[in-house]
């Protein structure tokens, strides 16, 4: 059985799940809007997570900004072409613009998921 008390491990497995509610709360969002959301929290999350990161991993009263702020982070590059990948995971919202090199580490649960909330071309 997994170490549940390994931070690591549970950001790993926690984060699939909001980064997949971040990009459903985008999808809900006009192109003009999303690309506005996307410009105004982007910079946000990247400052907020490389200030307080350790946070995650070793704890301290910001953890559910810091959390949220590096999931709605990597949903946003999810809108990027190719996406991002992070733990292993490759988040984006239109596979099509993904080359085969860079998504030989797409799970097929991560599809799925993402297929399940709506992203486009998952």
């Amino acid at each position: 059985m997994p170490n549940t008390s390994d931070p690591d491990h549970l950001l790993a497995t926690i984060l699939p799940f909001a980064v997949a509610m971040e990009i459903h709360r985008m999808a809900d969002l006009d192109p003009a809007t999303r690309t506005r959301f996307i410009t105004a929290h982007a910079p946000h999350s990247a400052d907020l997570v490389g200030s307080q990161a350790d946070q995650l991993l070793q704890g301290g009263h910001d953890i559910p900004q810091t959390f949220a702020a590096l999931a709605r982070g990597i949903a946003c590059l999810a809108h990027a072409p190719r996406g991002v990948t992070v733990y292993g995971r490759h988040y984006c919202t239109n596979h099509d613009h993904c080359t085969s090199e860079d998504t030989t580490d797409v799970s097929p649960h991560t599809r799925r998921l993402l297929a399940q909330i709506g992203a486009t071309n998952a």
